[in-house]
């Protein structure tokens, strides 16, 4: 967990939690102290992005990082070298969190949020106007006391590229075009999915447990183990039907069923911003028969049969058969592609083709006859043009390091009393 996040997320997680929790001291840091609402309002933002850590795990981790800020915070407030902030630096500093907020929430949404919770702008700022001046305090002493220590050499820098300019080589770039033979499904196994999901659908709707559901039904089940939990997802990554339908969701709704291309999914909005979707899901896997997988199958080695034996034209071919709408009216071009933005089952089979060559791949949906138009080998960049970000990196590691040092000592220092919770 990055340290020194937590003063903003503290700051910014009264938008993702509506819960009111008991409040007692876990902590005591100096005469600072850590509540157990601190570090559960700081669980509700994190969790998402920590979908494989337990709670118990992950609230300890929280806990930690708390304590480290506070370790600082006592330390800057005792140091009479360290300036207090001023109101002027204080409400800059607000101005720019609440700029922050109204850019990842969308300014409309926002202010929706802030209206939902009785507040308004200048009131938010009144309440976080003290964490905004203890996290004003804490980067002041480690400037004063952690920044001046680091120093990265030029030769630092040339070792580190020598060293790591293997992993920085640009991907192979592929230029692609498929004709996609989807394996369908009958009515009969259409029409069972969308009964069980309506179901499960229902059942939330009269009060049962999302999560609960999602747990012990859902056929995905890597996200089952975590109440269907998917994290944060670009909006863009939807087709425009579903985002559409996950716009119209406020945080804590549930959509009615929707069709995707595995099946049916539930979606349980957690939050949302311009470009982003926070989600859970239920899904319900709608699969092709093995006679169709067959048919899909036989289709597609007769095309190929076409391409490379009867030379017809891959285009035109693309149009009459592929079953993927954005891609077909351009002949199957699917455009430049990073190799490792394909799937993993598309890889290894697209690196070994000459520019040219065909090969049948096997996904999920149904088969790729898939073409290699062009290609390209990726570069490694000239140290000349990454040389500051190595640098920037190697700062980052050498302050971490000294923070860690720095902590230790005040450990030491000041005394420091967890608790059970």
């Amino acid at each position: 967990m990055k340290k020194y996040l937590i003063p903003l997320l503290i700051f910014v997680t009264f938008l993702h939690s509506q819960q009111v929790f008991e409040d007692k001291v876990i902590a005591r840091v100096g005469n600072e102290v850590v509540t157990l609402s601190e570090v559960n309002e700081v669980y509700e933002t994190y969790k998402a992005f920590y979908p494989t850590a337990s709670e118990k795990e992950l609230k300890n981790a929280i806990l930690q990082e708390l304590v480290n800020n506070k370790l600082i915070l006592h330390a800057a407030k005792e140091d009479t070298a360290i300036a207090q902030p001023s109101a002027e630096e204080i409400n800059q500093a607000l101005e720019e969190r609440i700029r922050y907020l109204e850019q990842q929430y969308g300014t409309e949404n926002f202010e929706n949020l802030l209206k939902n919770q009785g507040l308004t702008r200048d009131a938010l700022k009144e309440i976080y106007r003290g964490t905004i001046s203890d996290e004003i305090l804490v980067q002041r002493y480690i400037e004063r006391y952690v920044r001046p220590k680091i120093q990265v050499t030029p030769q630092e820098i040339r070792n580190f590229y020598d060293s790591y300019k293997d992993s920085l080589k640009e991907p192979d770039m592929f230029r692609i075009s498929h004709i996609f033979i989807k394996a369908n499904v009958d009515s009969a196994q259409e029409a069972s999915a969308l009964k069980k999901a309506q179901n499960f659908y229902n059942q939330i709707k009269k009060g049962a447990s999302f999560e609960d559901i999602a747990n012990r039904y859902s056929d995905d089940r890597e996200s089952a183990s975590y109440g269907g939990s998917l994290g944060a997802i670009a909006r863009n990554f939807f087709p425009q039907e579903i985002q559409e339908k996950l716009d119209k969701l406020n945080p804590g709704e549930i959509s009615e069923p929707i069709r995707g291309d595995f099946g049916y999914h539930i979606f349980k909005l957690v939050n949302k911003g311009d470009n982003y979707y926070e989600l859970k899901h239920i899904l319900v896997k709608v699969e092709p028969k093995a006679e169709e997988w067959n048919r899909a199958y036989q289709l597609a080695l007769s095309i190929k049969n076409k391409i490379e034996v009867q030379k017809q034209n891959f285009e035109e071919l693309a149009k009459t058969y592929s079953d993927d709408e954005s891609t077909k009216e351009l002949g199957g071009d699917m455009g430049w592609i990073p190799v490792n933005n394909l799937p993993e089952e598309f890889q290894g089979k697209i690196s070994a083709l000459k520019t040219g060559e065909i090969t049948i791949i096997k996904d999920q949906l149904g088969y790729h006859i898939v073409k290699v138009t062009d290609k390209k080998t990726g570069r490694t960049p000239e140290f000349s043009e990454i040389q500051n970000n190595i640098k920037q990196h190697i700062e980052n590691q050498k302050i971490q390091e000294e923070i860690s040092k720095l902590l230790a000592q005040l450990r030491q220092e000041i005394f420091v009393e967890i608790k059970e919770f």
